[in-house]
């Protein structure tokens, strides 16, 4: 409505995906040693002047080392949607351009791989508590 503070967002997210239909996914992040629960496809905010192939490459060069060079980007689409932010309390415009990938048949990824946490809680978004992990147990 006129007069109004709508906050703008661009981010650049990845949908990559193997050859067997598989995506890869973010979980969650790390705080110290909690790890929130948020499932959604990796991405970045856009800063400032940057381009929306400038983000790519640095999420790339940072969030997502371990797919670089592993991956064929397909193409790109871009989906806008309006709410609230939870971390601000302003109404929020979200534009996303999404790039779609496919991993490399021959490429292999290293990730990290945590087992034996200890399980908290985790609220989906859905208003529904649900199970999260907080940590390495330490032997």
């Amino acid at each position: 409505k006129y007069g109004s503070v709508v906050r703008a967002v661009s981010l650049v997210v990845l949908r990559a995906e193997r050859q067997d239909g598989r995506i890869f996914m973010q979980i969650g992040k790390w705080h110290g040693d909690r790890m929130t629960c948020n499932i959604m496809l990796p991405g970045v905010k856009q800063e400032g002047s940057e381009l929306v192939g400038e983000t790519l490459g640095r999420m790339f060069a940072t969030r997502l080392s371990l797919l670089q060079g592993k991956v064929q980007l397909l193409g790109t689409t871009r989906e806008c949607h309006e709410e609230e932010s939870r971390e601000f309390q302003v109404h929020t415009r979200y534009a996303r351009s999404i790039y779609s990938a496919r991993l490399l048949p021959d490429a292999q990824l290293h990730a990290p791989v945590c087992s034996r946490m200890r399980p908290s809680v985790c609220n989906l978004g859905t208003g529904v508590e649900e199970d999260v992990w907080t940590g390495l147990d330490a032997d």
